[in-house]
C-alpha cells in the first residue's frame, strides 16, 4: 500500500472511532494541572441496547482506586478536546470488572457532555457483538501517553489520537491479537512533531473495530501491547459484556 493510501485509510479510522473515545487520566488533586497528569488510559461510551456504558481496562480503574485509597484527593476525569475543563469522573460506580480479560465497565449519572462535546455512545443492531475472525482486518483507536502534549502556558492538555490496525492472526477464548506479519505498520500522526511509538501506554481500554461489509463494527477493547510501530497488541472481546454491563 503506497505511503499516502495507507495514511488516507488511517484518517478514516481515526474520524470514525474519535466520536466515541476519549482519554481517562488521572490527577493529584482537582486542582493540579496538566503536568501533574499521573497516567492516562482510553475510555470508550458503548450502549448495548440495554445500558449505556464507559468500559476501559480494569486496570486502569484499579490504578485510579489504589491511589484514591492513599489520598482522597486523588481525582480521575475524562478529556474532551484541548484539555483545559476535564469531566471529573469520580462519582462513577463500577458495574462489573474482569481480571482475565482486564475489561471494567462503569456508570455515570452526569451524560450531558458527552452531547455537549459531540460525543455519542456506540451502538450496534444487537449485543453481544460478533467476535474478530483470523484475517480480517481490525483497528484500535486510543490516546497514548507519549502523544499527550501539554500547551506551551501549561494552562491545558491536548491528547493526540492514534490507530494502529492490522490483520487478525489468532484469536482465543479470551482475546484476539493483531501482528504487523507483512512489515508495513507505519506511524501516521495528525500533528507535526509527534514523537515516535515507543511504549503503548495510554492505548489499554481503547476499542478496536472489524471492517465489515464496509463499515465498522466494535469488537474488542485492548489491553496490552507492545513497544514501538511494530508492537503485537492484544484485545479482549467485546463479547465478554453482558448487555446490563
Amino acid at each position: 500500500m503506497v505511503e499516502e493510501d495507507y495514511r488516507a485509510k488511517l484518517k478514516l479510522m481515526a474520524e470514525i472511532a474519535l466520536p466515541y473515545i476519549a482519554p481517562i487520566f488521572l490527577l493529584p488533586t482537582r486542582s493540579s494541572g496538566p503536568q501533574d497528569i499521573v497516567t492516562n488510559g482510553t475510555v470508550a461510551f458503548v450502549d448495548t441496547g440495554t445500558r449505556k456504558l464507559y468500559v476501559t481496562c480494569k486496570h486502569v480503574w484499579d490504578e485510579f482506586i489504589t491511589r484514591r485509597s492513599k489520598s482522597a484527593a486523588v481525582t480521575i476525569a475524562i478529556g474532551l478536546g484541548n484539555v483545559s475543563a476535564p469531566i471529573i469522573f469520580n462519582d462513577a460506580v463500577l458495574i462489573d470488572e474482569s481480571s482475565e480479560y482486564d475489561i471494567a465497565t462503569l456508570d455515570f449519572p452526569h451524560t450531558e457532555f458527552i452531547i455537549d462535546a459531540k460525543k455519542q455512545f456506540i451502538a450496534l443492531p444487537s449485543w453481544p457483538p460478533a467476535r474478530a475472525e483470523v484475517g480480517e482486518f481490525a483497528f484500535v483507536a486510543g490516546f497514548p501517553g507519549l502523544h499527550r502534549i501539554p500547551h506551551a502556558d501549561n494552562t491545558a492538555v491536548t491528547f493526540h489520537e492514534a490507530v494502529i490496525g492490522d490483520d487478525v492472526i489468532s484469536t482465543s477464548e479470551r482475546h484476539f491479537v493483531l501482528a504487523d506479519t507483512q512489515h508495513q505498520r507505519r506511524q501516521v500522526t495528525f500533528r507535526a512533531g509527534l514523537p515516535e511509538f515507543g511504549p503503548l501506554g495510554g492505548l489499554s481500554g481503547a476499542p478496536a473495530f472489524a471492517n465489515r461489509n464496509k463499515k465498522a463494527e466494535l469488537c474488542g477493547f485492548m489491553y496490552q501491547g507492545g513497544d514501538g510501530v511494530e508492537a503485537i497488541v492484544f484485545i479482549s472481546h467485546a463479547s465478554h459484556i453482558a448487555p446490563d454491563g
